[in-house]
């Protein structure tokens, strides 16, 4: 990997995902953050919809892959995941987003 190649970073945080495209060099290329309907619990718990999750970071995606600040194809962006329990880093072919 060099600093020219673009991670797609994306945080699960509670307040909803936040989904960009970043260079590796630290240059961020584009980002947005998407709130998510938190569901409070008894107790104090809280849950979100993880379908309403993967419909907003998919969106996110299409929306940063057609706005022009991603110059490389997706099959040579390098690709990041940061959740509140696990991160982890891949270099893989970015699949095409499902329906």
């Amino acid at each position: 990997m060099t600093p020219d190649d673009i991670c797609l970073a994306v945080d699960l945080g509670t307040g909803g995902p936040k989904v960009g495209f970043v260079r590796l060099s630290g240059e961020i290329l584009w980002h947005e953050h998407q709130p998510v309907e938190t569901h409070w619990l008894p107790g104090g718990g809280a849950t979100q919809d993880a379908v309403a999750w993967w419909a907003l970071i998919r969106d996110a995606v299409r929306r940063g892959l057609a706005s022009g600040a991603v110059p490389a194809a997706p099959s040579e962006t390098a690709a990041s995941l940061s959740a509140t329990a696990s991160s982890g880093w891949t270099r893989a072919a970015a699949p095409t987003p499902g329906p």
